[in-house]
């Protein structure tokens, strides 16, 4: 039994050799720990628990009763069923089940994406003294985050995300407009009349 704390979070790991025995240990803890939360007076919104499952890839557990919900396996804390998710964010990292961050390299794609964009219609309206700190705050912060944790995949699921760095970096720094008009359609670009 291992558990982390937080600010206002607390995440229990359980580590089992079956299934059965694995929930009915974690069913024991939370029972433990909703009798505390009575004693000293304080709330657990169960509705905001939820729960996942790690497999290693050489794990047994994984292959067998894979029907969760049919084995009786569920985890209960005051008698509420608690949510079973396949990822959940974590101090700003989203976790999925299998540890391969795949989830959350996809969704910082996205927030960069969102960045670069933000970055290409504000900075004409900001010194270019300016440019450098910008790019630092407003998108390699994202960028940098929790990099030790998910930066250790293959270079081609990292590529996504190198190639967002390298068009915002066009924008901050390079020919923007060279950079825009390679998108342009034929159509966009002839006249009209």
């Amino acid at each position: 039994i291992n558990a982390e704390y937080g600010a206002d979070d607390t995440n229990i790991f359980v580590s089992g050799k079956s299934r059965s025995l694995l929930y009915k240990q974690a069913n024991e803890i939370l029972n433990s720990v909703h009798k505390y939360m009575l004693a000293n007076k304080l709330h657990i919104n169960a509705s905001k628990c939820c729960y996942i499952e790690f497999f290693s890839s050489k794990s047994a557990l994984k292959d067998t009763d894979t029907d969760v919900e049919s084995e009786g396996h569920q985890l209960f804390i005051n008698g509420q069923e608690l949510d079973r998710v396949q990822e959940t964010k974590f101090l700003g990292i989203t976790i999925d089940e299998n540890l391969n961050w795949n989830a959350h390299r996809t969704k910082l794609a996205i927030k960069l994406a969102t960045c670069s964009g933000m970055l290409n219609r504000i900075k004409d309206d900001i010194p270019t003294s300016l440019h450098k700190d910008l790019y630092h705050t407003l998108f390699e912060s994202h960028l940098t985050y929790g990099i030790t944790v998910w930066g250790g995949a293959s270079s081609n699921k990292i590529e996504p995300l190198f190639k967002t760095q390298k068009m915002c970096i066009r924008i901050m720094f390079g020919d923007r407009d060279a950079y825009l008009n390679k998108f342009k359609t034929c159509a966009r670009s002839r006249e009209f009349g």
